[in-house]
């Protein structure tokens, strides 16, 4: 026997209801994987910086991992914060590292002598670490002054051919 083919206004809806549903729960399953991918990033990099806390010849003294600075109702989140004596440096960790993304560390060094007073003092410095940063995006980072942090293996690859104190 022949199922009819046409459905009634009812089953058509709970069809399409049903169909969105299942369309969120896949966007909420990739956004977790996506959201795990970063931590695992940061974890990796603040990781490897705690056990080797200098980057192009400055030492650091200690590594922060997910600090938020500001006012309250303006907070922002730094990934990962190099704090030493005369120096300090932000670091934002991708998993991916895109060009757009450089936008977000320039704000950060914009804001982070107002969130953190007791960086007016200090030489400032930037830079990018990802698992995988194109080409044209560590090229780019390089121009702004900015070390780049990549993973090699269980390792991390430091290029600091460009790194200079930011002066914003």
């Amino acid at each position: 026997m022949k199922k009819n083919a046409t459905l009634t206004v009812d089953e058509y809806e709970k069809r399409f209801r049903d169909l969105w549903d299942s369309i969120d729960r896949v966007n909420q399953q990739l956004g977790g994987v996506g959201e795990d991918l970063g931590e695992d990033a940061e974890a990796f990099f603040a990781d490897s910086l705690r056990a080797d806390k200098s980057i192009g010849g400055i030492r650091f003294d200690a590594v922060y991992a997910k600090v938020k600075g500001g006012a309250p109702g303006e907070q922002q989140e730094y990934d990962l914060i190099l704090e030493g004596r005369g120096a300090a440096a932000v670091i934002e960790v991708k998993y991916k590292f895109r060009k757009r993304d450089l936008a977000q560390l320039d704000q950060q060094l914009q804001r982070i002598k107002s969130d953190f007073p007791s960086y007016k003092r200090k030489r400032l410095y930037g830079g990018i670490a990802a698992y995988s940063i194109p080409t044209e995006v560590a090229h780019a980072a390089r121009e702004r002054g900015y070390f780049v942090l990549r993973r090699r293996g269980h390792l991390m690859r430091v290029d600091v051919t460009e790194m200079k104190e930011s002066r914003l």
